[in-house]
């Protein structure tokens, strides 16, 4: 089989993959696209509108800050959203040690939905996330989804679907490192 017609045929697979989730995963991420909270979005605008007119190392930095500052807003704005219908939310920090030794975190959020106690994770950035550690191929970059609510097991294999190789944990660790998601 080529390369190709295996990447075609996985498409239906990140389809089973965010249909596998449970009710409560996918009622919160759709709370995250009925309010236009959906972070990348406005984030490429902002950064397309931010190099336009900056170029310099310093400009990158201010970039970089402004990007942090507006993925801070979104994310506070999720967790304002989860709690009003009665969530337990807030923003996580994870880290863990990269390929190349360098320290690394990443802020997502972990949310308990009521009535269910169950745990999970939720990321207004997945779709970045995943490219900056892993190679999407082209035919399914359209199909991974940009906001993303789930459990451990759902990232794995939403993951599974995208990648060819194995899914190792060191990939994952950005949303997995803490209290064992």
């Amino acid at each position: 089989m080529s390369s190709s017609s295996s990447q075609t045929s996985r498409r239906p697979y990140i389809s089973a993959a965010l249909n596998s989730r449970s009710n409560a995963a996918k009622t919160l991420n759709e709370l995250i696209k009925i309010h236009g909270l959906e972070f990348a979005f406005k984030k490429n605008g902002v950064k397309r509108d931010m190099e336009r007119g900056c170029k310099s190392a310093l400009a990158d930095e201010y970039v970089s800050n402004n990007l942090h500052n507006l993925r801070t807003q979104y994310l506070t704005k999720v967790i304002n959203l989860f709690r009003q219908k009665h969530h337990v939310a807030e923003i996580i920090k994870t880290s863990w040690t990269s390929d190349d030794g360098k320290a690394q975190t990443y802020d997502i959020i972990e949310v308990i939905h009521y009535p269910t106690n169950e745990r999970l994770v939720a990321d207004i950035d997945m779709y970045d996330g995943l490219h900056q550690v892993m190679e999407i191929p082209e035919n399914l970059e359209k199909d991974v989804p940009v906001a993303f609510v789930g459990t451990g097991d759902d990232i794995r294999r939403l993951v599974a679907t995208i990648s060819d190789e194995g899914v190792e944990e060191a990939l994952l660790s950005k949303w997995l490192a803490r209290n064992g998601i």
